[in-house]
C-alpha cells in the first residue's frame, strides 16, 4: 500500500523507447483473427433467406440509395487525396492552416451537396435523407471530438502534435476529418447490415450475425486499448499508462505517425 502511495507521489515514469517497427503491434494480429474466425462460423451457420428475397447492399431505388451510392463514390476521393498526401509526405510541410483547409475542402463537398440540392424537388431541407444523415453526422462528430478525445488524452496520455488551431484543445482540422470519414463509416455499416438483413433467413442466427457486425470493431477497439492499457501500464502507478504516441487519421489510433497527427 506504501509503495503504491509513493509511486503515485512520484513523477511520472519515462515515456516508452519508440517501436522499432512502424507497423501494428503484433497482437493486433490475434484480435482481427479472432474476430474473423467468429464471423466466419457465424456465416458457415446461417440459413438462405426465403424464395423470393433477394439479399442487397444497397437500399432500395430512391432517395437513400442515391445518397449511399454517392458516399461510395465521394470515399473514393478523400482516401486517394489522403493516399497522396501520406505517399509524397507532403504533410511534413503542413501549417495549421493547411490542415484545416486540406480537411475542411474534403468536407465541404459531402454538405455543401445537401444544401444545393435542399430546394431541387420543392421539399424542405429537413424531409431529405442526405441532409439529416449529414446532420447526425456533424453532432455525432463534434460531440466525440470535443468530449470524447479526452478520453485518450487523460487515460491513454496521449495528444496530437499536429500543428492546427484548436477547440476545446482539439485540432479543428479533426472535428473537419471525422465528418468526411464518418459519412464514409456510416454506409459501409449500413451495406454490411443491410446484406446481414436481406440475405439470411430470420432468426436467432441471423441475429446474432447482426449484433456482431454490430459489436465486432467496438469488441476490436476496445480489446486494442486494453492491451494497450495492461503493456505500458504500471500496476504500482495506479495503473498510469506510459503510452505517449502521436496520433492519427481515425483520430484515436496510436499506431502509426500518419500526417504528423
Amino acid at each position: 500500500m506504501l509503495n503504491a502511495i509513493a509511486s503515485l507521489l512520484s513523477s511520472p515514469p519515462p515515456p516508452p523507447p519508440q517501436p522499432v517497427s512502424k507497423l501494428p503491434p503484433f497482437e493486433q494480429l490475434y484480435i482481427f483473427a479472432a474476430l474473423i474466425a467468429g464471423l466466419l462460423l457465424l456465416l458457415a451457420a446461417q440459413r438462405p433467406p426465403p424464395k423470393g428475397t433477394v439479399a442487397s447492399w444497397l437500399p432500395a431505388p430512391g432517395e437513400k440509395r442515391v445518397y449511399e451510392t454517392w458516399v461510395l463514390w465521394y470515399s473514393i476521393v478523400w482516401m486517394g487525396a489522403f493516399g497522396v498526401i501520406i505517399a509524397l509526405e507532403l504533410y511534413e510541410e503542413f501549417t495549421a492552416a493547411t490542415y484545416f483547409l486540406v480537411c475542411g475542402g474534403l468536407a465541404a463537398p459531402l454538405v455543401l451537396r445537401e444544401l444545393a440540392r435542399g430546394g431541387a424537388d420543392g421539399r424542405p431541407l429537413g424531409e431529405r435523407h442526405g441532409a439529416r444523415a449529414q446532420l447526425w453526422i456533424a453532432i455525432f462528430g463534434f460531440i466525440g471530438n470535443y468530449w470524447y478525445t479526452h478520453y485518450f488524452y487523460c487515460v491513454l496520455r496521449a495528444r496530437y502534435t499536429v500543428p492546427a488551431w484548436r477547440l476545446n484543445d482539439v485540432p479543428i482540422c479533426m472535428y473537419l476529418a471525422t465528418h468526411f470519414y464518418f459519412s464514409s463509416y456510416h454506409v459501409f455499416a449500413n451495406l454490411a447490415l443491410r446484406r446481414v438483413a436481406t440475405g439470411f433467413a430470420p432468426g436467432n442466427l441471423r441475429t446474432a450475425l447482426f449484433a456482431y457486425v454490430v459489436c465486432g470493431p467496438g469488441g476490436a477497439v476496445c480489446a486494442r486499448f486494453g492491451l494497450r492499457l495492461l503493456t505500458h501500464s504500471s500496476c504500482g502507478a495506479g495503473l498510469r499508462p506510459l503510452v505517449r504516441h502521436r496520433l492519427h487519421g481515425d483520430a484515436h489510433d496510436l499506431a502509426l505517425p500518419v500526417l504528423r497527427l
